[in-house]
């Protein structure tokens, strides 16, 4: 079986009230099921690449916005099945002191777990476990994570 990896962010900002906003891009174009759908920045490890340098790179390329190696926090190694091939997910997080650097059509308020029933079907499936994941993490860990410009 052969093994594709690949590397995400999940951009977060979190304002003053404490309400929690992820950032994600409508995917366009793809020839699949899936286009028209939200999902996080990234994709494929090149020959040479560690995880993060591949998902700094996809973010300036796919959005062009640049973090630094410090900025982003591996949240979990994510590995599954899909058509003969076994995908290995390195998923970062990057929390964002300014929501301005990104297209603001792009954030999404999320809160809490309930919050997603309401926009669960514009987002790319395996995305849904991310974020459930992602807020249960920033819950307990959010004070000891740094935060980029």
């Amino acid at each position: 079986m052969k093994n594709n990896t690949i590397s995400i962010i999940v951009p977060v900002h979190r304002n003053d009230d404490g309400d929690l906003f992820f950032w994600m891009q409508k995917r366009h174009n793809s020839g699949d099921d899936l286009d028209g759908l939200w999902e996080f920045p990234g994709g494929k490890i090149e020959v040479g690449e560690n995880p993060k340098v591949a998902a700094i790179r996809e973010m300036q390329e796919e959005v062009g916005h640049c973090f630094k190696p410090g900025d982003l926090n591996l949240i979990t190694i994510e590995t599954y099945p899909k058509d003969q091939k076994r995908i290995s997910l390195y998923i970062y997080l990057a929390l964002m002191q300014n929501m301005s650097s990104l297209d603001r059509d792009g954030w999404l308020k999320l809160n809490n777990f309930d919050m997603l029933d309401d926009v669960k079907e514009d987002i790319i499936g395996h995305n849904i476990e991310f974020l459930k994941e992602t807020i249960e993490y920033l819950t307990i860990n959010y004070a000891k994570l740094s935060i980029s410009d």
